[in-house]
């Protein structure tokens, strides 16, 4: 690290600015703390349409009615949209902190 000055304004030898790579490295920050809120607040959602895979797999819904089984599915991908919605707008941005 000889040569590197440290303010600032300084420029390294390939990286540019300091501030700027600084900039850099905050952004990326807030975009790894941001996924790791995001993958607890899609698991519940995944879940539920992982029933509903295993449920069709299984020749359950296949079973019904077609008018019962619209129904249910439309019901049950409404339930999804709405927990997926609901978890999705707990999800706080990254402070500077």
């Amino acid at each position: 690290m000889r040569g590197l000055k440290h303010d600032l304004t300084a420029s390294t030898a390939q990286d540019g600015t300091l501030a700027a790579r600084l900039a850099h490295v905050r952004r990326h920050a807030g975009l790894v703390l941001y996924t790791e809120q995001l993958w607890p607040a899609l698991q519940p959602t995944l879940a539920m349409l992982g029933a509903y895979t295993l449920a069709g797999l299984l020749r359950l819904p296949q079973q019904l009615p077609d008018g019962l089984r619209l129904v249910g599915v439309a019901g049950w991908l409404s339930l999804c949209g709405w927990r997926l919605h609901t978890d999705l707008a707990h999800l706080r941005p990254a402070t500077p902190e």
